[in-house]
């Protein structure tokens, strides 16, 4: 579950980049990596990422 919590934030942090990048070509505004977590459930995420790990 660590494993999967670091990635989250990794991966919450790349989400954010994306959506300035396209943002900026869009000329809108863009998603700190704080506002992406606040639209996402953090413990769905992870839970369902545990799953697909044990499959």
């Amino acid at each position: 579950m660590d494993i999967l919590q670091q990635g989250y934030q990794v991966a919450l942090k790349r989400a954010a980049l994306e959506a300035f990048v396209r943002a900026a070509f869009r000329r809108k505004g863009h998603y700190e990596a704080q506002e992406l977590a606040a639209m996402v459930g953090h413990e769905e995420i992870l839970t369902q990422a545990l799953e697909f790990i044990q499959q």
